[in-house]
This record gives structure tokens, sequence and C-alpha cells, in this order.
């Protein structure tokens, strides 16, 4: 293959630099970007194995990878590059990174990522120090290094720190730099703090973070740190940790923000872990303000405070990564240690919490999908991301860090708890490179659950259409449906429930009954999530998306129903009404759509066949071991409005065969109750507990 990065050589390469060619070759050679990805990691390492030769050898090597990274129609050659420059020692490779950062931007957070790997340089500093005010995950991957640098050359460090902090006024970078200089062990650095503490002219922002500095220099210290030693107890304790969600033993936030099935998923299994043999008690860690929601005596709700940053998503809030550890640590030192910690998600609070468990040295159990693995080839494979886009898309998704963040957790996990989906093992390794068919006992599959009871008797008590009026969720729906012109009456209705996120597809739902005229006049599409009234950016995004369709045409607008977030004991309610509908006002036999492009599992699709009604699932995912294609629902492609609006109509089609909703409503008590998951994640915790408990030697 010609090396399009480099001139043809006019003399045999020596045998490193071809080595170095066939690495990147490998990388730019591979089908597919996620492949590209996995064969990067084996270039930097086989880099790192070439440069012990001459200085000559590894100057060659240095002007080969230069132009690979400065190669404009493939980024992923250019990130993997950046990633081999970054193991190779010396000043010449400094300078070429410090190059590579400023010209770059979509080079910049792999160039602080792997500054981690190398020695402390003078002429990395400042770029690094300055990365780190801008925030995002560049800014988080900076602050990282130089807390690592900071361990061998603290005061080096320090002092650049302190420069870039005398010649900056705004407060939002101040209070970044004055974070960063709390992570120094210079004996310098407590003054500087007490300084800004004391600085009445400070921003209070900044003020606080100095007093957070050094709360947690205190914190730290080894002297002073108190034993986290496990109480006498009957059992282990679980704590769960994700962040990305508020949480309270209502659910009355679910739907809103990042507020997702996830969080609904882990306050019910809480409560059912809180109950399985061997288990004491479960702490489940989310985000908000107050610090305290108890559930049950036995499964109690934290929740930590992280710093809001406005018009972004949790998603890209990397820099509180610092905020996080503090807040988790707190949380664990204050109370008794956990026996272990099950971490999911790609982002920065599990990140933190994986931080944190292995600095106390408790053991971790990690939820593996591969994401965001699926959602790159899904985009490859559709036109979407190319070699050309993709550097554009990973400094605004950060796809290649979350990649890898993804393989470190479910290696450095003691189990890893997989999703059932079709395909599982020949897909993770084709993504992942995990083959799970060599370590057979590492891996476990967990079908996520649901508290059916809970639905069925919130479908038994609002099939009355009193109980219907006196609810709160289904009496506003009612509401709605009133004001509706007349002839929009007695309509089945098709519900949809989950955040107004893009990758949702509330909106794309919306567009299929906006093409497809007979089914506007067959159903009323009822959107359930989001806060219509405070949104965030993501949700104001996909709600101005929504409103714009709806403009389109009086007809278009009567035939949807935005209802906004509920309480998760309402959904209940919803599902009743679809399933039985409501005198004059919503016929029976209704739907339920999920426009997801792709769910791991889908807990608001197996809530939806747990009360009865037909579904519209993607394809894509784990829908498809539990949908049984044309008896409970369709499968389709989400990302085809054709498609959806062909798959509603369907569902609608056979709401009302016999026998249908009672063999659905079954098979999910049988086998998606959330206490079977919690017996089998239990069995895993006890597990993990027993093997972290017994010496290595025996």
């Amino acid at each position: 293959m010609d090396k399009l990065w480099t001139n043809p050589p006019t003399s045999p390469k020596p045998v490193s630099l071809a080595a170095a060619d066939e690495a990147l070759d490998r990388v730019a050679g591979a089908a597919s970007i996620a492949e590209a990805i996995r064969h990067a990691s084996a270039a930097v390492a086989g880099t790192a194995d070439l440069v012990q030769r001459s200085s000559t050898t590894r100057r060659a090597l240095l002007r080969t990878l230069a132009a690979a990274a400065d190669y404009p129609r493939d980024a992923v050659v250019a990130i993997a590059a950046t990633h081999a420059i970054a193991a190779i020692p010396g000043s010449e490779a400094d300078r070429l990174l410090v190059d590579l950062l400023q010209r770059h931007d979509y080079l910049a957070p792999h160039v602080a990522w792997r500054a981690a790997t190398r020695r402390t340089a003078g002429v990395l500093l400042d770029p690094l120090v300055r990365l780190t005010a801008q925030g995002d995950l560049g800014g988080m991957l900076a602050q990282q290094s130089l807390a690592l640098w900071a361990r061998s050359e603290p005061w080096l460090v320090a002092a650049a720190v302190r420069a870039v902090l005398l010649k900056t006024a705004a407060p939002d970078v101040r209070r970044h730099l004055v974070e960063t200089l709390g992570l120094i062990a210079d004996p310098g650095v407590g003054a500087d703090l007490r300084g800004i503490v004391g600085d009445a002219h400070e921003e209070d922002s900044v003020r606080n973070a100095a007093r957070l500095a050094i709360a947690d220099r205190h914190t730290r210290d080894p002297f002073r740190q108190p034993a986290i030693a496990a109480r006498a107890r009957k059992g282990l304790r679980i704590a769960q940790v994700h962040l990305g969600a508020t949480l309270d033993a209502q659910l009355s936030r679910a739907g809103a923000g990042a507020t997702g099935g996830i969080a609904t998923l882990l306050v019910k299994l809480g409560t059912a872990l809180a109950a399985s043999d061997g288990i004491a008690e479960v702490v489940t860690i989310g985000r908000g303000n107050e610090h305290v929601h108890s559930r049950t005596p036995r499964h109690h709700i934290r929740n930590v405070r992280l710093p809001e940053v406005a018009g972004t998503t949790f998603q890209h809030r990397w820099p509180a990564r610092v905020a996080a550890e503090r807040e988790l640590r707190r949380v664990l030192l204050d109370e008794d240690r956990p026996d272990v910690i099950h971490l999911r998600m790609a982002d920065v609070g599990t990140l933190a919490a994986a931080n944190v468990a292995e600095e106390l040295g408790i053991p971790t159990v990690f939820t593996l999908a591969p994401d965001p693995h699926g959602l790159i080839q899904a985009r490859e494979q559709a036109g979407q991301l190319d070699r050309g886009n993709f550097g554009r898309a990973d400094l605004r998704e950060q796809l290649w860090f979350r990649i890898a963040l993804v393989e470190r957790l479910a290696e450095r996990a003691a189990h890893v708890a997989l999703f059932p989906r079709q395909g599982l093992v020949d897909e993770l390794r084709e993504l992942t490179g995990f083959d799970i068919r060599f370590a057979p006992r590492r891996y476990t599959v967990v079908p996520e659950g649901i508290d059916t009871v809970s639905i069925r008797q919130a479908t038994s008590r609002f099939s009355d259409p009193q109980q219907q009026l006196a609810g709160a969720a289904t009496a506003d729906l009612l509401a709605h449906i009133a004001r509706r012109p007349s002839r929009r009456h007695g309509l089945p209705i098709v519900l949809s429930v989950g955040r107004l996120s893009e990758v949702k597809g509330m909106a794309r739902l919306v567009e299929a009954f906006v093409a497809d005229e007979a089914l506007r006049v067959r159903a009323t599409l009822v959107i359930v999530g989001g806060d219509l009234e405070d949104p965030t950016s993501e949700e104001a995004a996909e709600i101005e998306r929504i409103t714009s369709l709806l403009a389109e045409s009086t007809a278009v607008a009567e035939a949807v129903v935005l209802l906004g977030h509920r309480a998760n004991d309402e959904i209940g309610q919803l599902l009743a009404v679809a399933r039985h509908g409501h005198p004059g006002l919503i016929a029976a036999d209704g739907a339920y759509a999920c426009a997801s492009r792709k769910e791991e599992f889908g807990l608001a699709i197996v809530e939806a066949l747990a009360a009865g009604l037909p579904v519209v699932a993607p394809r894509v995912g784990g829908p498809a071991t539990y949908v049984e294609h044309g008896r409970t629902g369709f499968l389709v492609d989400t990302t085809d409005r054709s498609a959806l609006a062909d798959g509603v109509a369907a569902a609608l089609s056979i709401s009302a065969v016999p026998g249908r909703a009672e063999h659905a409503v079954a098979r999910m008590a049988r086998a998606y109750d959330v206490s079977s998951m919690a017996a089998s994640l239990a069995a895993i915790y006890r597990r993990v507990s027993f093997d972290a408990a017994v010496p290595l030697a025996s």
C-alpha cells in the first residue's frame, strides 16, 4: 500500500522504520475505524520497542510519524501517529508534540492524554497549563498529566501554573488553574491557596476552588485519613455509581436532562439487591444537591455535588473529574467501606469512581457495552463518519478516549457483566477485541430487569376510568386530548418514553407521523420525557426539532402530545391508558414506540411489554433478544422514518390480537423482573468479594 504521508524512499529503510511504516499501514488499511483504533494501540507499543536504536534512526522515525500526524485525509492515522510520537522519549519528540498541539485542535486532547506517559518536559508545561484552563476533555487530560508530572517535579509544575495564573483574570480560567494547583504536593502551594482564599478581590468561584483544594489536601494526608475498614455485619455492602443522573427515591426527575432509564434501574435494583441473599446494604450514588434520600433501611441514595457548566451536557463535563473524585472519596470515607463498586457508562463519573476505587483498594464490577464502538461502526456504515471527518467528530464526542476508557474499565474490573444480545461473542470480539471464550469466569450475561409487580398493579388499577381521572399523569393526558378537535377523540395512542436527546429519536418519531398521513389519522403520538420548562441544551435542541415539525401544519400539531418528564411511578398510569383507553377520549389497544438509534437493552421497552402493549424497537442492540418480531412487537431500522412508521402501523394492527398481551406480560414477569437481575448480580458480588479476600499465594 502506498504511504501517502511519506515520500517514496530512495534507499532501503532501516528495520525500525520499515516496522513503523507497517504499523501505520495496518491502521490505514483497516476495514473499519474501530479496527484501525485497535491497530493503533499495537503501533504505539511497537514504536516504544523500536526507539532503542541510534539517535539517527530515532530522528528518521520521528520524521515518518510527523508526516503521518500532519496527514489531512486520514485523521485516524494522524491520531495514531501522535500517540506513537508520544511513546518516543527526548526533546525532539517534545517539540513535535507542542507543534501538533498548537496546530491541530483535534490532536490537542491526544497530546495531553499521552503526555502522562512521558517525563516532565519544560516545553510542554505552558501549553498543557493553558489547555487545562480551556476545560472539556483536553483540559481534563492536561490537568491529569500535569498532576502526574508533579509527583516527580512539583516545583516546576507549580511554577508553570503560577505563571499562567498571574496573566489570567477570567474567573472560570482561574478556577481551573487553582484546582490544578491544589493537586500539586509542593510546600509552597498551601500558602498560595490560603492567599487566594483570603483575597477579597477574587471571585467566589475561585476562592471556593482554593477552599476545596485545601480540604482535599487535608483529607488525603495519610497521617490524618480515617480508617475505612468495614464494620462487622452480615453480608456485603455494595455501591452503585451513576453521576450522570439526579436520583431520588421517587425518581421525580426520570426522563429529564440526563436522568434516563439507567437511573430508574439503579433505584429499583438497589432495593431489590438489598433484599438479596448475602447483601447487607446498598448505596446508590448519583448527582444532585441533596445528599441523602433513603428508599429503604438497607438501600441508601446519596447524591454528590458537582460544578454545573452552562450549556454543556454531562457527557462533556470531563473537567469535573477532580470534584467527582473528591465527593466520592468523601462519601466512601464517611460511611462503611463498600466491598464492591459496580460501574457503568463511559463518562467522567465512572472514570472518577474507578480512580477512587483503585486508590482505596475496592474491587469493581463493570457492565460492558460496546459503546462508542458500535456507534462508530453504525455511523461509518451509514456514510456519516469517515477517516476525513473523524478528527472533528472525535473532538466533539471524545470517541477515541471513550473507547479506551471502556476497555480499561473492563480490563481492570474484577468481573464484567454483559447485556444479552444476538451474536454477543462475535460482536464483542469484532468491536472491542475482547474474546470472552478465553476467560469465561470473568464474564456473566445479566439481563436488566424492571419492577413487574408495580407495572402489573398500575396496569390493573388505571384500567378503571375513574382512577385515570385521579392520576396526575393520566389526568393531564386526558386534558390534552380533550382540548383537541373531536375528530381526534377516540383514537388509540402511541406512547414513547425517554430523554429528549437526538440519540433517543423523539424527533425522528414525530417525523414518521409528519410523513405518514394515514398514521396521523389512525393514532395520537404521546411523548413523555424532557424538562419542557427548563430544558438542558441537549433537550432544547430536540424540542426545537420537534416544534419546527409541529409548525408545519395544524393537522400535525393535533396528532402529537408532549407531556414532559414524569415521575417513574406515573409511567405505569400512562401505559395502562395506552392499553385500555378511556371512554370517549382514547381508544383501547394502543402501542409503544422506541425510536432510539440503538438500545443496549431498553428498559422502557420491557416495561411496555410488561404492561401488555405491542412495541416498536430498534433492531440494533438488546431488544432483539426479547421482542418477538411479529408477535409481541416489531424490530425496525429506527433511523429510517418510513420503516419506523410502518412498524408503528404494524404494532397497532396486532394490539387487539387475542392472547398477545397476556403472553407478553407473562414472559416479561418470568424473565425480566428486577429480582432476577438482583439475584444474578448478588452472586457475582459474593464471588468478587471472596476472590478479593483470598491471598494470592493460597
